[in-house]
Parts: structure tokens; sequence; C-alpha cells
């Protein structure tokens, strides 16, 4: 994980997508860095969404799968590289006041 940053990052409200009670949707958009001179396996990402208190109040691991290109999936991330991710993501409830995005393993 130590090899990667995650760089320029935003959540935004889709402007073409009306939001509901129920549904928000969003676009997140970031830079993701390989920072070492070796390949990498790509990793997940953890949206976290956080409350007017700072605390996270919903999170969500976003797959490789997800956000790469079906041409990437396949092979690791070159050494010193950056990847441009832009995702449609649609969340239940209102939306959060605040947002982390990290790189992220599963054990």
């Amino acid at each position: 994980i130590a090899q990667f940053n995650l760089d320029d990052i935003s959540l935004d409200v889709r402007s073409d997508v009306p939001a509901t009670n129920a549904q928000t949707a969003l676009i997140l958009q970031a830079k993701l860095i390989n920072k070492e001179n070796r390949p990498g396996v790509w990793p997940s990402l953890v949206l976290s969404l956080k409350d007017a208190r700072g605390q996270v109040d919903r999170q969500r691991i976003i797959s490789p799968n997800e956000y790469l290109v079906s041409e990437l999936k396949m092979q690791p991330m070159a050494p010193l590289s950056e990847y441009q991710i832009r995702l449609h993501l649609s969340l239940a409830g209102a939306v959060a006041t605040g947002y982390e995005l990290k790189p992220y393993y599963e054990e």
C-alpha cells in the first residue's frame, strides 16, 4: 500500500442526475500514483463519507474492476506511473459533509 498515493481527489454531485432523498449520484475523480520503481498490484479504494462531526458515516470499497479500463485489469500498475480515475457512483442517503479516499488491500 505504501507504494501508492492518491492525488487530485474530488467527489462531486452529478448535475445531470436529479438527487432524491434515497439516492445521490456522484462523480469520483482521483489520480492514482505508483511512486515506486516496481510494478504494483492494483489496490482497491476505500471511500469514507463523513458526517458534520468528521466521523465516518458510510464506507464503500471500490475494487480495481470498477475503476480500471478492461485492458489494464490483467496486468500490474506500471512502475512510476499515474492512472486517472473517473467513476460514477450512486450512494444511498444524503450527501456527506466530508470524504476521504485511500488505497486498500484486503487482508
